[in-house]
């Protein structure tokens, strides 16, 4: 996925592929997942479903862009997220790691700033 230099990142990382984002959603929620690359609508559904498992998520990261997927972990998870947003971001400022997200419709990652935190939470 990052070429033969990274093998160790890839290697460290299981896709579970589900028919429908919010299914992402709620395998993290059930703890069958890690974190769930989804939008920000299907996190919305899922707080009009059931409010019990979408509070316990938290957005680890929003991209840039129309769609805005989010990258959503357990509540208090522990330091494995911030390990994955890194390797994220790293897949960002590389060249193979771009095309990879590229084929997926995303340009990149990035840290979200307190203002954008606190809009998230409203």
């Amino acid at each position: 996925m990052l070429g033969p230099d990274n093998k160790s990142i890839v290697d460290s990382f299981k896709i579970l592929t589900v028919p429908k984002d919010i299914d992402a959603l709620m395998a993290v929620s059930f703890g069958m997942a890690r974190a769930a690359i989804t939008t920000e609508a299907s996190l919305d559904k899922l707080a009009d479903l059931n409010k019990k498992q979408h509070s316990s998520l938290k957005t680890l990261a929003t991209s840039e862009g129309t769609f805005l997927p989010v990258v959503a972990v357990p509540e208090g998870g522990a330091e494995s997220t911030e390990s994955l947003l890194q390797k994220l971001v790293f897949m960002g400022m590389d060249t193979d790691g771009r095309t990879r997200l590229k084929m997926i419709g995303l340009d990149g990652w990035k840290n979200l700033s307190d203002d954008e935190k606190r809009r998230l939470d409203r």
